[in-house]
């Protein structure tokens, strides 16, 4: 990884909100919300061109984050990714999943309220439940010449089974999904930078889809359990193929 971020530095700088931390990198935190035979983990594995994923995501921890989540809906429509988001304090998160409120009681601008409206109308639809609890520490840059071209060091990878609602700050039970290992994303609306080209050639770096949602399922051994799936472990073959090239 230092070797990486040496090579990008001279095209990058370190995002705000991870220069500001003392550790250079911030956390993510997300709880990943599915049906009880795990169709969305399913649809990814399975490469389904239009899939989503539906998840409630927190930064940090609870005091430095001052208790903001996001409900998200991350949309996949064959190339272009959308996402549905709306932000909230995490205990009117947790009293619109008790229903001991209402959305209009907690959020003020129509497009959050139409953005909430669509995570609480899939979860009742599709009778999701919280599966896993993903978190990583990234380290995020943003390129000097352009601010949509985004590049992120995801490290520590880590993980918890059947979470309940108020585990998303949880820190202590977590599981690492794949140690001494990070995965490099490289986000942007019009081109893919030349100098991220040039490095990821030298490096023998290669695309490959990692979703760390599939990834940590596949570290608790879920999908091995099923009698209704035959799933290779998407965790290992991801190590297997591509350690040392996207990751190492």
């Amino acid at each position: 990884m230092s070797r990486l971020r040496e090579m990008i530095l001279p095209f990058v700088n370190l995002d705000e909100n991870a220069r500001q931390r003392s550790e250079k990198h911030y956390t993510v935190r997300s709880i990943y919300i599915d049906t009880p035979d795990l169709h969305i983990y399913t649809e990814k594995i399975e490469g389904f061109p239009n899939r989503k994923k539906v998840r409630l995501r927190g930064y940090d921890s609870l005091e430095l984050s001052k208790g903001v989540v996001f409900t998200e809906i991350k949309r996949k429509y064959q190339i272009p990714i959308l996402k549905n988001r709306a932000k909230m304090t995490y205990q009117d998160a947790l009293d619109l999943f008790l229903n001991k409120t209402d959305l209009h009681s907690v959020l003020q601008k129509d497009k959050a309220i139409e953005n909430a409206n669509r995570f609480f109308y899939y979860i009742g639809k599709m009778k999701l439940k919280p599966v896993v609890l993903v978190t990583y520490d990234r380290e995020p840059f943003l390129s000097k010449t352009d601010d949509t071209i985004r590049v992120t060091l995801d490290k520590n990878l880590r993980s918890l089974s059947f979470p309940r609602l108020d585990d998303l700050y949880e820190d202590d039970k977590l599981k690492m999904a794949m140690p001494d290992h990070f995965i490099l994303e490289v986000k942007f609306n019009h081109y893919y930078p030349g100098w991220m080209k040039a490095i990821a050639h030298s490096l023998n770096l290669k695309q490959v889809s990692a979703s760390k949602y599939c990834i940590c399922i596949d570290s608790h051994g879920f999908m091995n359990r099923s009698r209704k799936f035959k799933v290779i472990s998407n965790a290992k073959l991801f190590r297997k193929r591509y350690a040392g090239r996207i990751i190492e």
